[in-house]
């Protein structure tokens, strides 16, 4: 299967967000419970909670992060996102303008096979230049939608293929806050991603 982040349930391509609309018209009230952490915690996909601050969810309509939290999807640990953001994603989310909540969870994957196959592969760190020369970004939902920015290969650019999970059905219900003490792009406001240029 050629990689690829658009899953069964966003086949349909649509227009890019160019606006920012209000944040109870696109997030989905989260239903993360502690459990859910744990189970995380338990697959060693979640550090510490010793070293590591994360605030479940359960029952909040859209996001209100304090200055010091990032959003992300439960998927995005699973994926390859391993809580501390690496030079490379925060160059991916300042580059196009994202934040990580904007990320489908295949996104997530393939930026963390790009990001392996430069260092075990290559033996050089992942540069954005090389990920640009390969991939796009691309809005993919049917209607507004947040968690649903992916990429898409160039035509004619060849890539290795790598198997992807189909669906991530109910995956933008599972949000939860981290802690991250330094500034960083992969945090945001939580709004709507605004495309731009450097998307193609």
């Amino acid at each position: 299967m050629r990689a690829s982040s658009q899953t069964s349930a966003e086949k349909s391509q649509s227009s890019k967000p160019s606006k920012v609309v209000q944040l109870d018209e696109y997030w989905k009230a989260s239903t993360m419970k502690v459990k859910d952490l744990k189970k995380l915690r338990e697959r060693g996909l979640l550090p510490n909670p010793q070293i590591y601050e994360w605030t479940v969810t359960k029952g909040q309509d859209c996001p209100t992060p304090d200055t010091h939290q990032a959003v992300v999807f439960i998927a995005h640990f699973k994926c390859g996102f391993g809580g501390f953001p690496s030079k490379f994603l925060e160059r991916i989310c300042r580059h196009y303008g994202i934040e990580i909540a904007h990320l489908l969870p295949n996104a997530v994957a393939m930026l963390s096979v790009f990001a392996f196959l430069c260092e075990a592969w290559l033996g050089v760190k992942p540069y954005l230049d090389l990920w640009h020369y390969f991939y796009s970004a691309t809005y993919y939902a049917k209607n507004l939608a947040i968690g649903s920015v992916g990429f898409s290969l160039k035509k004619g650019n060849d890539y290795i293929t790598f198997p992807i999970k189909t669906s991530w059905k109910g995956y933008q219900r599972k949000w939860f806050y981290i802690q991250l003490h330094e500034e960083s792009p992969i945090k945001g406001q939580a709004l709507m991603p605004v495309s731009n240029e450097r998307w193609r």
